[in-house]
């Protein structure tokens, strides 16, 4: 009875003697999937757009908005945010192709 994500078949990791769920496989299997990795992907790039914009209003919410200093804290935020999701977008590029083992 697989299935996307399935943790049937994945094997199984005993720390002492306790049996826990193998996360790294669970990974693996779950970005297998093209359309898995597409859709996680597309919510990512969303995140983005969240993040450029909340990044800039969370200064101005504080009061820090000026002339001088906002296109600065536009700048960085930009960086910020690209930065971040390109880390989290290359998780599942790198397990779907096998990039890493």
């Amino acid at each position: 009875m697989g299935g996307i994500g399935s943790i049937e078949a994945l094997p199984e990791v005993v720390i002492g003697d306790k049996p826990v769920l193998n996360l790294y496989s669970e990974m693996v299997s779950t970005f297998d999937n093209p359309l898995i990795v597409a859709i996680y992907i597309l919510g990512v790039i969303s995140l983005c757009w969240h993040l450029i914009h909340g990044f800039q209003s969370a200064f101005q919410t504080l009061g820090i908005n000026h002339k001088k200093y906002t296109p600065l804290i536009k700048n960085v935020g930009i960086g910020f945010s690209v930065l971040i999701c390109l880390v989290f977008i290359m998780m599942p590029l790198a397990l779907h192709f096998g990039w890493v083992v």
